[in-house]
């Protein structure tokens, strides 16, 4: 069974100071493991900045959900230099490395994370996906 957030970290400290010496594998490690979609779906209505187009939005689910489905169906059949890398990540994590890099996720989760003002509630729905 997975730590509570509270007892890895002080869910009062507001903003959380990462720098301050945060074990943020451990915070990782208490959140239950949850399907990529799922985790995905997590991010709905967060909002971020995003660099590329140096605007303001907010992550949409519904926008993504096809890249979603189709980073999935990619992990289910990787090329052959790929094969260990999935067997060592399973299809979800897999799926999740290229969804980062082909998608809003990483401007959503970065974003939040480089907040000055980030808090543990403003991180909450980034860390299923981070997990």
């Amino acid at each position: 069974m997975a730590k509570a957030f509270k007892d890895i970290i002080d869910v009062s400290q507001n903003p959380i100071d990462f720098e301050g010496g945060l074990d943020f594998s451990k915070l990782l490690d208490s959140v239950e493991p949850t399907s990529l979609r799922n985790a995905v779906q997590k991010l709905d209505g967060c909002d971020y900045f995003n660099v590329a187009s140096q605007t303001n939005e907010t992550f949409r689910f519904n926008v993504i959900e096809g890249d979603v489905v189709e980073a999935l169906t990619w992990a289910k059949n990787p090329r052959p230099e790929h094969v260990d890398v999935l067997a060592a990540l399973g299809e979800d994590r897999f799926a999740a490395i290229r969804l980062w890099s082909g998608s809003p996720i990483c401007h959503a989760v970065t974003s939040k994370l480089r907040e000055p003002s980030r808090s543990f509630q403003s991180i909450q729905p980034l860390l299923p996906y981070l997990r």
